[in-house]
């Protein structure tokens, strides 16, 4: 066989292409490999987005903490209140602010925001002077509506007249998660902090 019959030939398998099994196996390869790059794609976005979630949760709660105890610090007549002050939907934690000067009323309850019979938010009534009166200044929504309040306690100690009483303390507790229904199980958490009055509430 010479030299160009050869060459003739192996130009000639060239020309004949794959085979319907070398296909097969090719395109069932490259689904492999792209399935996998998929999978691996969506598990990086499902991380990043409950991160941000997570982190979303974590500022807020910081942030509820941070003022509350600021205001809590140097409040005076600090009490929980056995009804709704006046256009108030619920109980909830008074006291006296001086953190401005003079002595404004604070008003913190948990509310249903959303109508569904579910308590969601921690809301705020900031009185610059007289008495607490939702009518008179609507309440604002204190925590972020991308976060879920599902629990609130709080436990108020040393404000009861006595040879031991005067600095009350406050031990404020609640549970908040992530409003993204797809990662709100997993960015829950669970908080609880005790504030000190400074001054002596006498």
């Amino acid at each position: 066989m010479n030299f160009s019959s050869r060459v003739s030939q192996d130009i000639k398998k060239l020309n004949q292409g794959f085979t319907l099994l070398e296909l097969i196996v090719a395109i069932g390869i490259f689904s492999i490999v792209v399935l996998a790059a998929t999978s691996m794609m969506i598990s990086v976005f499902r991380v990043q987005a409950k991160a941000i979630a997570v982190k979303d949760v974590l500022d807020n709660a910081r942030f509820v903490l941070e003022l509350m105890t600021r205001e809590l610090r140097t409040a005076t007549n600090i009490r929980y209140t056995a009804t709704p002050p006046t256009g108030c939907p619920r109980n909830g934690l008074a006291f006296t602010s001086h953190n401005q000067g003079s002595g404004q009323e604070r008003f913190y309850y948990w509310e249903d925001t959303d109508g569904d019979g579910v308590q969601d938010a921690i809301m705020k009534v900031a009185m610059s002077a007289g008495s607490i009166d939702c009518n008179a200044v609507p309440p604002q929504q204190f925590t972020s509506p991308e976060v879920i309040v599902d629990a609130w306690a709080l436990r108020l100690l040393g404000t009861t007249l006595g040879a031991t009483d005067g600095q009350p303390s406050l031990m404020i507790g609640f549970k908040m998660h992530a409003l993204n229904a797809r990662f709100g199980v997993d960015t829950s958490i669970n908080l609880q902090t005790t504030i000190t009055a400074r001054a002596r509430d006498l």
